[in-house]
């Protein structure tokens, strides 16, 4: 996990350095300090959603048993993909902590408290791991979200607002396909499914992981969905309107 967090950390630094070099229109010339930082932030949050997504997609594809085999089963593969998401957990949890004037941080701080603790636990007590892999599923909406705030910094919102609004339908669709119907999928599975052999289990706290651990993040991603699709609805009605 300590190499994890130190590639994030190294990722982080590569933006630093390219973003100038790729985007010296925007940053750092229209933005903030603290907005080049979320920059930076979010560029290293849509390679970690397209590389660890795809890494979840394959070992579900390849390893039906971590989600037919009960919560004690588990792979090397199942492992790595707790890491990843632990090490960028980590290291995203510590700028949201010195940035706290970046949008939705409360919330943020949240959800990656409540990850990095399940997640941890999984690894320790090696227990539920083929949750974990479907959870990083989840994170092929992030580049989609990122690119929303990429767009409107260099001005891709009013320059090319087709584009823009075929992006935000990308993150409407992605994120109740994934976070809504494939997240109501693993609550199903992993919660109701196989209650009698999660209630078998002398250690209670099993049970609080996989039960508050799997509410408390649908329960984010049903608020988040409100908003992006009120969102979606605010600009599909201005759209209508211009034409």
């Amino acid at each position: 996990m300590t190499c994890d967090y130190a590639m994030y950390t190294y990722n982080a630094t590569l933006q630093q350095f390219m973003s100038p070099r790729l985007w010296p229109a925007t940053y750092p010339s229209r933005l903030t300090p603290s907005e080049c930082d979320f920059w930076n932030a979010s560029a290293v949050s849509s390679v970690h959603g397209i590389v660890v997504s795809a890494v979840g997609f394959y070992v579900l594809r390849t390893q039906d048993a971590l989600y037919t085999e009960g919560y004690t089963y588990e792979t090397p593969e199942s492992l790595l993909c707790v890491n990843i998401v632990v090490g960028y957990l980590l290291s995203d949890l510590y700028l949201g902590i010195t940035h706290l004037d970046w949008p939705g941080t409360a919330m943020m701080l949240f959800h990656h408290i409540l990850g990095i603790f399940s997640m941890i636990y999984t690894s320790v007590y090696h227990f539920g791991t083929g949750m974990i892999v479907c959870i990083v599923v989840l994170e092929a909406t992030s580049p989609f979200v990122n690119f929303r705030w990429f767009f409107e910094k260099n001005g891709l919102k009013t320059s090319s607002p087709t584009l823009y609004l075929v992006n935000g339908a990308m993150i409407t669709v992605s994120w109740f396909l994934l976070r809504i119907c494939f997240y109501g999928w693993m609550i199903f599975n992993y919660v109701f499914r196989q209650w009698s052999d999660l209630m078998s289990y002398d250690n209670h706290l099993h049970t609080f992981v996989v039960v508050f651990g799997m509410a408390g993040g649908y329960v984010l991603q049903v608020l988040w969905f409100k908003k992006i699709f009120a969102g979606m609805m605010k600009a599909l009605s201005a759209s209508k309107k211009k034409v």
